[in-house]
């Protein structure tokens, strides 16, 4: 069910365990977190990694119950779909908009915001 937005694998459970075995390389990648009830209709968190989204969802185990991620071919691709995920979800915890990877001048696809 979570894969019908952005490609987004899972729900998995969020422990060291299951991103061990489902995220299998360092990559840049998005991802959402809640339970596996709410992960699609309001995510607590959506957030991405511009180099290693596996570590990144590390530091989250304990935080929330479930996650699903994507993996992307880039920082910039991670951060365009951060703000799609974040536009289209409007989770509970993300009080900000993502902000631009360093050393970027992007433009966020639904909101015409330049560097944060």
């Amino acid at each position: 069910m979570i894969s019908a937005i952005a490609g987004l694998k899972g729900p998995y459970i969020l422990s060291w365990e299951e991103i061990g075995r489902t995220v299998q390389r360092a990559s840049p990648g998005v991802f959402v977190l809640g339970t596996f009830e709410t992960a699609l209709s309001r995510p607590s968190i959506v957030g991405r990694s511009d180099t290693d989204i596996a570590k990144r969802l590390l530091s989250y185990t304990g935080f929330d119950t479930h996650f699903g991620f994507s993996l992307c071919p880039s920082a910039e691709v991670a951060f365009l779909a951060e703000c799609e995920l974040f536009h289209d979800l409007q989770p509970a915890f993300n009080l900000l908009h993502p902000e631009l990877p360093e050393g970027y001048e992007l433009q966020c696809p639904r909101c015409a915001r330049l560097r944060y």
